[in-house]
């Protein structure tokens, strides 16, 4: 979040060190998948407003990392695996 002030009300953030490889690696492809160009994402234009980019140029849906992420989350409950 940026530093407006509505964006800290109410809330709790924390830093945590990471030293496990295997949690260092899953955050690792978190970055890779949110500043891919094949994740959708938001550009800026020049006169301030804000245009969501989800299709790549040649018209098909570029990933959506809430998606990805939930569809991780459900094979994981599905394989059991815990982490």
């Amino acid at each position: 979040a940026d530093l407006m002030h509505r964006n800290l009300d109410r809330r709790v953030e924390a830093l945590v060190r990471l030293t496990n490889p295997e949690h260092l690696h899953q955050i690792e492809d978190l970055f890779d998948l949110a500043m891919s160009d094949d994740t959708a994402h938001w550009k800026l234009a020049a006169d301030g407003s804000w245009m969501r980019h989800y299709r790549a140029d040649d018209g098909s849906l570029l990933e959506d990392m809430q998606n990805v992420l939930m569809r991780q989350v459900s094979q994981r409950k599905r394989t059991g695996v815990v982490r």
